[in-house]
């Protein structure tokens, strides 16, 4: 999580043969750079994004590879490109610049203030600038890297009808009047990402509403007529006859998907017997909010909906199952009550899960699940096989794997387990690619292409 990027389209299958190869082991003999030929070839990421490295997030960090790169007064200055009219807001820190021994790569992390100016989706061309003592001129990239901008979401800015399925990115997220909600009839999650922190000081509800479920929840059924059965719900464990109320499918307490089987279920409508029978009550819908840094939220409520009222006789309509919250931050986590009970007698209640890097502060919550988290991880690592610090829930098994900036050599899926006190280190047992890495953690048994990974960005350059 962390910058909180995100995969997909890769199958992530642990190949032996992806071993490093020529371009990731150390050369047999160690030449010492010739300054004066100084040559930029390429950098990664091609994108950065607005908010990295403010409020508790992590900052970017880019490589820049080339030719003859030493650690001689060695600076490096990013500008607008040529044609722009836009100024980038950027804080480059140059104490903290790495130098690969075979002079091929620089690695330095680049702090991304929030820029309200900056639209959303707007970008600005970058141009990438070397200078090192001994260069008779500086190095420089033209079209290689690029700042991208993301909305704010503060007050004033909550979209009227409440929001939409699927995922919405902000470069920060601070809302302290009015209702985070969704839209009526969403057929998935609610996710709300920021790349630096979140605070919602205001109330949270996905809960579902009469026979309408929160955003990818299920539906309750329709009510008999006159010596008609009530309609079944729907959801992966939806009431099916009689007012039946709506169950929770899956036993994953981890949350290893936001999809199916892990949503509410809808309660069946009741019998309409002599009259009318009560419609279902909808599941909680599900929702999940990530801060790459800090994270402090109000209460968050998901809850299923009571069943209708038969008439003249009729039978009660079944109520639905709680919904789902996610909640996710690279640094600490404060929450209020997250509320995800069933609509009424019979009806499950839904799935909470809380990962943070740092404490996490919210009331008691039974049943809710800690996921791992990596603890400051390093933007730039000299070793290899470096040491990482991981919380989650005490005596939980979790995976990760890491890949190349192309997302191409994949190493991993690995496996590993917290200890009872709430924490490990990790060794990772292959090297790191040279150059830019993603890492990503994942519940046990989780799909590497899951949505409820955490990834970071994390540099390798070889140590002398």
């Amino acid at each position: 999580m962390p910058t909180t990027a995100m995969l997909g389209g890769c199958s992530l299958i642990y190949n032996p043969n992806n071993l490093p190869g020529a371009a990731d082991a150390a050369p047999d003999v160690l030449v010492d750079g010739n300054p004066a030929d100084l040559a930029l070839e390429d950098v990664k990421p091609s994108v950065i994004v607005e908010g990295a490295g403010v409020g508790g997030s992590r900052p970017a960090v880019l490589v820049i590879s080339g030719r003859n790169i030493v650690k001689q007064n060695t600076r490096v200055s990013i500008t607008a490109g040529s044609g722009s009219a836009r100024t980038p807001m950027l804080v480059i820190d140059q104490a903290q610049i790495e130098v690969d021994v075979d002079n091929q790569r620089l690695a330095v992390p680049i702090t991304l203030p929030v820029d309200p100016m900056l639209n959303a989706g707007e970008t600005i061309p970058l141009d990438v600038t070397v200078t090192q003592d001994g260069a008779p001129q500086p190095g420089k990239l033209t079209g290689k890297l690029a700042l991208k901008g993301l909305a704010e979401l503060v007050d004033g800015k909550l979209p009227a009808g409440g929001f939409l399925a699927g995922l919405s990115e902000f470069s920060q997220i601070d809302v302290k009047t009015g209702t985070i909600a969704s839209a009526s009839m969403q057929a998935g999650p609610i996710i709300l990402r920021s790349t630096s922190s979140v605070s919602i000081a205001t109330a949270i509800s996905v809960s579902a509403a009469g026979r309408e479920g929160g955003p990818g929840g299920g539906r309750g059924g329709m009510g008999g007529g006159v010596a008609q059965n009530g309609g079944a719900g729907t959801g992966p464990s939806a009431g099916t006859t009689s007012g039946a109320p709506g169950g929770f499918a899956s036993t994953d307490v981890q949350l290893g998907t936001l999809g199916d089987p892990n949503r509410s279920s809808g309660g069946a409508g009741g019998d309409g017997g002599v009259g009318t029978g009560g419609v279902g009550g909808g599941g909680g819908g599900s929702i999940e909010i990530t801060a790459a840094g800090t994270l402090v939220v109000s209460n968050v409520s998901s809850t299923g909906a009571a069943g209708g009222a038969g008439a003249l006789g009729g039978n009660a309509g079944g109520g639905g199952s709680g919904g789902v919250v996610l909640l996710r931050a690279g640094a600490a986590a404060t929450s209020g009550t997250i509320n995800v009970s069933g609509g009424g007698a019979g009806a499950a209640a839904g799935r909470v899960r809380v990962d943070a890097g740092q404490a996490i502060t919210m009331p008691a919550c039974s049943g809710c699940y800690r996921g791992p988290m990596l603890v400051d991880p390093p933007l730039i690592s000299r070793s290899a096989r470096p040491q990482l610090k991981v919380v989650g829930k005490p005596l939980s098994r979790f995976q990760y794997f890491f890949l190349d900036e192309r997302g191409a050599e994949i190493r991993g899926p690995f496996q590993d387990a917290i200890s009872a006190t709430g924490d490990t280190t990790i060794t990772l047992p292959e090297e790191l690619h040279r150059g830019l890495n993603q890492l990503c953690l994942l519940v046990d048994g989780a799909s590497p292409g899951s949505e409820t990974r955490s990834c970071i960005d994390l540099a390798y350059v070889l140590a002398p």
